[in-house]
């Protein structure tokens, strides 16, 4: 079996997501100039592919690397900016970082390899990245390091386990005087329990097996993060072949000569991007919330950006997570997360704000593209494999086609949300494998939901009275956190409880998105940023099935599927009546027929 790294829930991830994604920092309103109009998805014969990034050539065309193709090739689409495939150029290898030189020469770099393309898109030249070194030593390093960190890691489930079991030892002995209520919850907590003993199970029986390392973990080291190009030179951004980290290596146009200029530089969740005003080497150092200026042998000379979420900085979790430069010097920078794209002078000034981007939440690969002469932006969506196209405000359409499918699933079935929805029961379906924990988590942090005509959202656990009355402190079951951090550190987590300071982090926002085959989707918005989703059919006595999803519909169900009861006509402390009737349904045990 292939060495991997040790097993994290998804669940686990989301949630440290959402804790640093709606920090205490306060948005300051922007006035952005342009708009998103529309996406261009790329696809081969009709068939989705993944998209790993993008940049605008010379000839104003969106030239896409993308995976999907086969297992170990992919290929650069490239498309007009209304959309038209032009050209479909194969590579040998999976693309994941790609630059255009000023004399229009076409480079892309991924999983070890590096290749020349001349501005037609034919491929002149492919090499092995550098970094990697001999490939004979490196496998034996790599065996080496795998060895150790299955030792460790198996110590770690060990501990893991015992203090699990433990603790549904010590729950399932019940008090002598315990009242419905705190049965349930203990009962609840050993289900939580026993499913992390089970996958901690899996995960020790799995770090037991036999180690296998080959070239594809060695390829694997040579992930590209970005890529610049200047009139003489290539820079790549490579993980670092050992420990952690990223070093930006230097090649000439004929892809030899090359040499390590930055070594030992951060990046949130796998992403480091670079790009050249042609003069300098520019670094979005999302650790550090700024945007880094180097010179061509990889010494800072200085660098400007702040974490606040206004016209001085950047907000969310770490950003900004993509810049490009402009002719004139400025620098466009991406965020992810919330999506904004803001343009800066060199010395760090505010120029302009273009606008917001609708992406999923989470620190991701978010490629932006300018063209000077249509005034458009461009930002890449990695959950849908899109790019987003932003056109000026005065030429974006009154209503765009999401705007309009918002609108009529609003019309036609939002409105037989309004209320309060308690959930019932778990549908027995399977998950994905790797998602079970976050079944737990959204019959938890979504068992009660009151949706509001405003759009306002209050969620939480079953159970919760929230409405009229915030200010009751309650008793509630643990998070998926403090479940997960106590497996790890052995301590209780009895008597979970949340506050009236912690009232405001239960309110959020639900808009709708659209209706397919008679189910409405909604999606849920934290903090400015796109969280979960699901996917809902009405049923019969006031009834519905939710399919949750993160981000992209078409996902629904990958974290299981539940009914729900609409327990009230009442939502936020407000009297939903007049909405519901108005769209049909008078009394909550007469579900209107959408």
């Amino acid at each position: 079996m292939k060495w991997v790294r040790p097993f994290v829930p998804f669940g686990f991830a989301v949630v440290l997501g959402f804790l640093t994604t709606t920090s205490n920092v306060q948005a300051v309103d922007l006035v952005p100039s342009h708009k998103q109009a529309r996406f261009i998805a790329p696809a081969i014969e009709g068939r989705p592919v993944k998209l790993q990034t993008f940049c605008v050539g010379h000839d104003k065309n969106l030239w896409m690397c993308c995976s999907g193709v086969d297992t170990n090739s992919g290929a650069i689409l490239v498309y007009t900016a209304e959309g038209e495939l032009k050209k479909t150029i194969p590579l040998s290898f999976l693309p994941q970082a790609l630059n255009i030189a000023p004399n229009g020469t076409v480079f892309v770099a991924g999983m070890g390899k590096v290749a020349r393309l001349n501005s037609d898109g034919d491929v002149e030249e492919t090499r092995e990245l550098p970094g990697l070194g001999n490939k004979e030593e490196l496998l034996k390093k790599l065996k080496k390091q795998a060895e150790e960190n299955q030792k460790l890691m198996a110590e770690t489930y060990k501990t893991q386990l015992e203090n699990i079991r433990k603790q549904i030892e010590k729950l399932e002995k019940a008090p002598e005087d315990e009242s419905d209520k705190a049965r349930e919850r203990r009962e609840r907590r050993i289900r939580i329990l026993t499913q992390s003993l089970e996958q901690a199970e899996a995960n020790q029986q799995m770090m037991e097996q036999s180690i296998q390392v080959d070239d594809y973990m060695v390829s694997r080291m040579g992930t590209c993060t970005g890529l610049a190009a200047t009139s003489q030179d290539i820079f790549i951004s490579c993980a670092k072949a050992e420990g952690y980290g990223y070093d930006v290596w230097r090649l000439n146009h004929e892809l030899s000569e090359p040499e390590v200029v930055i070594k030992d530089l951060g990046g949130c969740c796998g992403q480091l991007d670079i790009q050249s005003d042609g003069v300098h080497l520019i670094v979005a150092e999302n650790t550090k919330f700024e945007v880094g200026y180097y010179d061509r042998d990889g010494k800072r000379l200085h660098g400007w950006g702040k974490r606040v979420r206004n016209d001085e900085g950047f907000g969310s979790c770490c950003n900004p997570m993509n810049v490009r430069c402009c002719e004139n010097g400025d620098v466009l920078t991406a965020e992810s997360s919330i999506g904004h794209i803001k343009r800066f002078n060199p010395k760090g000034e505010l120029v302009a704000f273009i606008g917001t981007a609708k992406v999923a939440g989470g620190c991701k690969h978010v490629a932006i593209g300018f063209d000077s002469e249509k005034d458009y932006h461009y930002m890449m969506n990695e959950d849908r494999s899109h790019v987003a196209v932003l056109v000026p405000k005065d030429k974006a359409p009154l209503e765009t086609d999401d705007e309009k499918m918002a609108r009529e699933a609003m019309e036609s079935k939002g409105k037989f949300l309004f209320g309060t929805w308690e959930l019932k029961e778990t549908v027995k379906t399977e998950t994905q494998p790797g998602f079970e924990s976050m079944g737990d988590y959204i019959t938890s942090g979504f068992g009660h939901m009151e949706f509001a005509p405003d759009g306002k959202l209050i969620k939480g656990p079953k159970g919760m009275k929230v409405g009229n009355d915030v200010s009751t402190t309650q008793t509630v079951r643990p998070s998926l956190l403090g479940t997960l951090l106590s497996t790890i550190t052995g301590t209780s987590v009895e008597g979970t409880t949340i506050s009236v300071d912690m009232a405001a982090a239960m309110e959020s926002e639900w808009r709708a998105m659209h209706v397919v085959d008679n189910k409405l989707s909604v999606i849920t918005v934290d903090s400015e940023v796109e969280s979960f989703g699901m996917t809902i059919e009405f049923l019969e006595n006031d009834e519905a099935k939710l399919a949750f999803f993160y981000s992209d519909p078409s996902q629904a169900g990958t974290y299981g599927t539940f009914i729900y009861k609409r327990v009230s006509l009442e939502a936020c402390g407000k009297d939903c009546s007049d909405c519901a009737q108005k769209a049909g349904s008078a009394e909550v045990t007469e579900t209107p027929k959408p």
